[in-house]
């Protein structure tokens, strides 16, 4: 049978219909209700108004709460910032100090706020990296057994940075003289170090991957285990250094002199060697190049270990 609207037969759900059916009391009928129940009636109207203001304020609070929480926030970091800022500034005036172990604390500061600040990372290492150029001995200046403690210093919180950083540039550390420094497992991955003194540095297991390291003196520098993958090294000095275990994949060692260096069990694959310096080398046990590969493109001679 088709349903014909207006009756209880229609669309509607049952609990549509029940919804609908629902009259608010007139006056005469809550005027003939008993006393007791019309006070129900009365409560339960205060009840409902006071839920519904409830509901109301409650939702107020969360908003002011939110709102309350975001400006805290916002004022917490203007804050942070603007001490970092005073901190950085202090720092940096420190470092002109003409009393070397203020500038040593200076230099630690600096690094701390590189930490914790990863918007200021870059500009304390460039400032750091221009630090150690200048500090260091200059070309006719006679060199220190050991790098002074500020200079050190410095070198220590750049080679502690991350080793991915968004943004980051390479160090600029060209023509730095810091022999004896030490620099073990530093971070020194692309670094600018043409033409660097390292004689004698420690750079054991230090990540130089992609390091520029053309005409730079590592005379008797410690490079066992360094990461030295792609790092041009053409006309460097290696003469008598420790390469024993360092990954020199695809290093440009043309024409490197490597007279006495040790590379003993070195990974040299794609390695470039020609006119390399190998007299009295020790390559013996050298990985990704074979013996007669080195004596055809490399300098070598009797005393050369294979």
């Amino acid at each position: 049978m088709i349903p014909i609207a207006g009756t209880d037969e229609d669309n509607t759900s049952p609990a549509t219909r029940r919804r609908a059916r629902v009259k608010r009391p007139t006056q005469q009928e809550l005027d003939a209700l008993p006393a007791d129940r019309r006070l129900e009636l009365i409560n339960h109207q205060r009840q409902s108004r006071h839920q519904n203001l409830n509901s109301v304020g409650i939702l107020f609070g969360v908003v002011f709460t939110v709102a309350s929480l975001v400006a805290t926030a916002l004022t917490l970091r203007t804050t942070q910032e603007g001490q970092i800022t005073e901190r950085y500034t202090k720092a940096a005036e420190q470092l002109g100090s003409k009393r070397r172990e203020v500038r040593t604390a200076a230099i630690h500061a600096l690094g701390r706020i590189a930490d914790d600040s990863a918007r200021d990372h870059n500009t304390v290492m460039d400032l750091l990296a221009s630090y150690v150029r200048e500090r260091d001995p200059g070309p006719k200046a006679k060199l220190p057994h050991e790098p002074h403690t500020d200079v050190q210093a410095a070198l220590t919180v750049l080679g502690r940075r991350p080793r991915v950083l968004p943004g980051g540039r390479p160090l600029d550390l060209h023509n730095i003289r810091t022999p004896g420094i030490q620099l073990a497992r530093a971070n020194l991955r692309g670094a600018n170090l043409t033409g660097a003194n390292l004689n004698q540095a420690d750079l054991t297991g230090a990540d130089l991957r992609g390091a520029n390291l053309i005409g730079a003196n590592l005379k008797m520098a410690d490079l066992r285990g360094a990461h030295l993958v792609e790092a041009d090294l053409i006309d460097a000095d290696l003469r008598g250094a420790g390469l024993s275990g360092a990954h020199l994949r695809g290093a440009d060692l043309s024409p490197a002199l490597l007279h006495g260096a040790v590379l003993s069990g070195a990974d040299l694959s794609g390695a470039d060697l020609g006119g390399a310096d190998l007299s009295g080398a020790d390559l013996r046990g050298v990985h990704g190049v074979s013996a007669d590969e080195i004596r055809r493109i490399a300098i070598t001679d009797s005393a050369t270990r294979l």
